[in-house]
């Protein structure tokens, strides 16, 4: 994946989201929140990826370019599964994208050919907010690491038909959960989530609000 950051720088970073996040409860600045219930909030990156595909037969094809949203789990250092395979920390969304038809795809009338499943109005409804009594799960990763992360999963997109640019984080936000026990039900809205949600056990977070 690449250098991580220095521990100290890390360890900064961390505490810096944490504390964020207490203080918003209490008067300071809000941290992002995506809208909708839930009594745990669940950190996430926010990624950018644009690509463009051709699509279209040999003599009426054309270029289209799709604005794309990742996102990476937060906490997935501590996952070692996601840091062997990349896609597992992030929404694959390649994985499941849905198949044009031929005739769509003859007649260039293709327009993505990625499914992010509820991802970008999720991301949209995200502003900031005062976690009130809410849990939170501490984020551990570092915006640097979630881009070593997020390149990793792109360089291993595989599909000729894509010219993918790199990735970029814009923020971290905050994803309403319902926390059952030990388990995590991702919102309705969240079709698509990373594979590391699955495996979330609440034993093995650092969450604030307990």
């Amino acid at each position: 994946m690449g250098e991580r950051p220095e521990g100290q720088e890390q360890l900064t970073e961390v505490f810096a989201n944490m504390k964020a996040a207490l203080a918003s409860a209490t008067g300071g600045q809000g941290i992002d929140i995506a809208a909708g219930p839930g009594n745990v909030l669940v950190p996430f990156w926010q990624v950018s990826l644009d690509y463009s595909f051709q699509t279209g037969s040999l003599w009426k094809k054309r270029a289209v370019e799709v604005k794309e949203v990742l996102l990476v789990s937060a906490d997935f250092v501590i996952d070692s599964g996601c840091l062997e395979r990349p896609a597992e920390a992030v929404t694959d969304v390649f994985a499941g994208a849905s198949k044009s038809g031929f005739l769509d795809r003859l007649s260039g009338k293709e327009g993505s050919i990625s499914n992010s499943a509820g991802i970008i109005d999720v991301v949209k409804s995200a502003a900031p907010n005062s976690i009130g009594t809410r849990k939170v799960v501490v984020p551990l990763s570092t915006r640097r690491e979630a881009e070593l992360i997020a390149e990793n999963y792109v360089a291993n997109v595989q599909n000729p038909q894509l010219k993918l640019s790199n990735p970029e984080v814009v923020r971290l936000i905050y994803v309403p959960f319902t926390l059952n026990g030990e388990s995590f039900e991702s919102p309705g809205n969240l079709r698509l989530r990373p594979a590391r949600v699955s495996r979330m056990k609440a034993s093995e977070l650092i969450i604030l609000n307990d």
